[in-house]
């Protein structure tokens, strides 16, 4: 039995190794790689561009000329996801970013992400989101509670993200396993752990951010 523990463990170690790699961040960086420090709105944008790569909409979503992530109380997230989408494209489509006034200007987006400042209005304003295509992330202690799929969250002063299974499948969302297991936490399903960890620094790219940032960062 051993050998295939070792066989399994190897291929999860090279799983992550894959997902951590094709996370880089699409911003600049400054030419001095042991001075690598980016503003927390910057990650939080590199992540969300890169979640569309892991999540599986229904065929109905993408049939739009663009993809469209969706913005509301998060207006400097915006602004950084405006860089970092700018001549990409997700699933064939080009990306625009729409900052909502108000929630019921989400038609037609795939993703939306809710920034912390909208926290108290989560409960209702995601419940009536429930059941439709949209990966919901959010900026807020309990997100996943009050219905988001995706939630950013500080562990040890590094940006880390948690999933919802529930509340993906109530949207009609697969969410690949390979992100799952870079997630910090998993609610609705087996846990796959990501801690098998953080791979060395020398099998990424050189110098760099910390573990938890190099998820959308090289």
């Amino acid at each position: 039995m051993r050998p295939r523990t070792h066989q399994r463990s190897g291929r999860v170690l090279r799983q992550t190794l894959t997902l951590l790699a094709s996370l880089a961040a699409l911003i600049p960086v400054p030419a001095a790689r042991a001075q690598l420090e980016y503003a927390p709105e910057a990650v939080k944008a590199a992540f969300l561009y890169r979640f569309a790569a892991y999540v599986q909409w229904p065929a109905e979503s993408m049939a739009q000329p663009q993809f469209t992530i969706a913005t509301l109380c998060g207006d400097q997230i915006a602004d950084q996801l405006d860089q970092v989408v700018s001549g990409h494209s997700i699933a064939g489509l080009p990306v625009q970013v729409h900052r909502l006034q108000r929630l019921s200007d989400v038609d037609g987006a795939q993703m939306l992400f809710v920034g912390s400042s909208c926290s108290e209005e989560l409960s209702v304003s995601l419940s009536a989101l429930a059941a439709r295509p949209i990966l919901i992330v959010t900026d807020a202690e309990g997100g996943l509670h009050e219905g988001a799929t995706i939630n950013f969250i500080s562990v040890n002063q590094h940006i880390r993200f948690e999933v919802s299974l529930l509340s993906a499948q109530r949207s009609g969302l697969k969410i690949s396993s390979e992100l799952l297991s870079v997630a910090a936490r998993v609610l609705g399903g087996s846990r796959i752990r990501s801690s098998a960890g953080c791979p060395p620094m020398s099998s990424l790219a050189g110098d760099g951010p910390s573990c938890p940032q190099r998820l959308a960062f090289q």
